[in-house]
């Protein structure tokens, strides 16, 4: 929220602003075998950005990954409480891409270890309600 300070004979007053800003999410995930999340999540942050041509934008902007509002879209989290069982959900509007992180290959591990890697977004705004 952007704030003002206002100066009085006494002290300095704060004073709320009219525009709310939110820092930007990031969320983990493992990779499959396919690696599918991590390839869509891929072609979206670079369908974006037209690293080659501006066909890409078109391309990802036609895709039905951004329900008709360009390449932005919604996003459902689900917080799940001590038993695992879903407790909140935080739904985000018109969610974009910023970064999509790396990962690493270990082919020395003798036990089943994920692979995850980190994608991070910005958005508009989010609401959170209860799941019950």
């Amino acid at each position: 929220n952007q704030t003002e300070d206002f100066q009085t004979p006494f002290s300095r007053v704060i004073i709320p602003g009219d525009h709310v800003t939110f820092d930007k999410f990031s969320v983990t995930f493992k990779l499959d075998e396919n690696m599918t999340a991590y390839i869509d999540m891929y072609n979206w942050i670079t369908g974006i950005g037209k690293p080659d041509n501006f066909e890409q934008y078109a391309n990802i902007a036609s895709q039905g990954v951004t329900s008709g509002q360009g390449v932005k879209t919604s996003a459902d989290l689900i917080v799940l409480n001590n038993t695992m069982q879903p407790n909140l959900k935080i739904t985000f509007s018109e969610v974009i891409p910023i970064k999509l992180g790396g990962f690493e290959f270990d082919s020395t591990q003798t036990d089943v270890n994920y692979i995850t890697t980190t994608a991070t977004f910005k958005f508009r705004e989010y609401t959170i309600s209860s799941v019950k």
